[in-house]
């Protein structure tokens, strides 16, 4: 007897969102894989295998621990929209538990508990990659995501198994917990993190394929359909697809310098650093009980201190590289933006972006530095002065910045202005009649103090 040794693999690919026309998700979703063919005795105790792939690339040792990369992905319909090598973790439950899935042999251990994989896209090479020259431009929208140890596990003879996915790119504060009927994990963002969940739901297509199994009798299939995600569904070509979840709003800023002295050459304004104040720490539920479309992959953030984090802004490197993979290159301090010379109402992007709470308002510090004169009867010397902006980002009727959503912030700077106090003096009135005084006069005088 023959059977076909099929692949279960999460592939990915950029999808619109159609809740937020501003910004996009990442998708993970199914892609055929070759089918050599093995010889067995019997299909049913074969275990086959799971290879959660990205092709191109190979890593044999985990990732190094990093720190705010920036944003997965870009607007919807853009180039940049693709996977860039990010780091998911992954969960591979019983299906309809908490519990991780256990591969039966003397190991007797979960086959993906929190495990790290790695998305597709750009290798770790020295040379470009299929001609990249820009190196915000992913290569891929479509592969096999792949496990950072490279090793392949199996599904269990038996059994079926949900799979769970969330991405906090190294913010969390420990390992993940079970509750009674979640796993969860806790966190603290910078502003450079970007948050993501995700949950493999099985199509109608491929649940009514897995309901249509010749020679059975109608109450074996429609057990059957049930049967997403295992080894019998494997062997149905049914895999997991992961539709990756933004779980935060995006800010983006941009810079209109508004008068000819915020460009001019020697007196321009320099813009040093933006923040945001935000919620930072928060506890993101990865995968929770009677969730079938992942609805309550949610994060109740901590309120307790009812005081918001400040969030920078930050930049990717200037030596960014395309043949180096996204996931091990933080985002670094911001440089500050000089508009001397700039031209007047144009809009200059400043930073990468802001990865925030979604929140009705946000307080803004904007830190500046201009060039002014010290004393004013000497013109050239001159002082680097900084201060800051403070304002509030809000959006028009008090609408919530939802998740998933990217907003454009345009700030418009005027610079400082020279205090200049005008003094009018006023004349005296002269009143006409004089006040007399007699020392020989009887009247009495007041008892006056001196």
């Amino acid at each position: 007897m023959r059977i076909h040794k099929l692949y279960i693999a999460l592939i990915s690919a950029a999808a619109m969102v159609a809740s937020c026309s501003s910004e996009d998700d990442i998708v993970m979703s199914p892609k055929p894989q070759p089918q050599p063919e093995v010889q067995v005795v019997d299909p049913d105790s074969v275990p086959q295998p799971i290879l959660v792939g990205m092709g191109g690339l190979a890593v044999s040792t985990a990732v190094s621990e990093t720190r705010g990369t920036g944003t997965v992905g870009d607007m919807t319909g853009s180039a940049r929209n693709k996977w860039q090598s990010q780091h998911v973790k992954i969960f591979m439950l019983d299906k309809g538990t908490m519990n991780p899935t256990i591969f039966p042999d003397e190991l007797n251990k979960p086959i993906y508990k929190n495990a790290d994989f790695w998305t597709p896209g750009k290798p770790n090479t020295e040379t470009p990659f299929q001609g990249v020259t820009d190196p915000l431009v992913g290569v891929v929208d479509s592969g096999i995501a792949r496990p950072v140890d490279n090793r392949v596990r199996y599904y269990p003879p038996r059994g079926n198994s949900d799979f769970w996915g969330y991405r906090v790119d190294s913010c969390e504060l420990a390992e993940p917990y079970q509750t009674d009927d979640a796993w969860k994990v806790d966190f603290k963002i910078d502003g450079s993190q970007d948050i993501m969940v995700a949950r493999a739901i099985p199509s109608q297509e491929d649940i009514d394929s897995l309901g249509r199994t010749a020679g059975l009798d109608a109450d074996a299939n429609a057990v059957n359909r049930t049967r997403a995600y295992s080894g019998f569904a494997a062997r149905h070509g049914i895999h997991p697809s992961m539709t990756f979840r933004h779980k935060l709003a995006r800010l983006t800023f941009q810079i209109r310098p508004m008068l000819d002295k915020t460009v001019d050459p020697v007196k321009g304004i320099t813009v040093d650093s933006i923040s945001v104040a935000s919620w930072s720490k928060g506890t993101l539920t990865i995968a929770k009980l009677n969730d079938p479309d992942g609805s309550e992959q949610n994060i109740e953030w901590d309120k307790s201190s009812d005081k918001r984090d400040t969030l920078y802004l930050k930049q990717r490197a200037q030596d960014y590289n395309a043949t180096i993979l996204t996931d091990s290159l933080n985002l670094v301090k911001l440089e500050s933006l000089d508009l001397k010379g700039a031209t007047k109402k144009q809009l200059y992007p400043i930073g990468e972006s802001l990865l925030v709470a979604p929140d009705t308002i946000y307080r803004i510090r904007v830190h500046l530095t201009q060039m002014i004169e010290k004393y004013y009867d000497d013109p050239t010397d001159l002082k680097a002065q900084d201060y800051w902006y403070d304002d509030y980002i809000k959006l028009p009727n008090n609408a919530p910045f939802l998740e998933g959503c990217s907003y454009k912030v345009n700030i418009s700077l005027y610079g400082l202005e020279t205090i200049k106090i005008t003094t009018v003096l006023t004349g005296w009135n002269d009143v006409d009649e004089p006040i007399e005084l007699q020392p020989e006069d009887e009247d009495d005088v007041p008892d006056l103090e001196p």
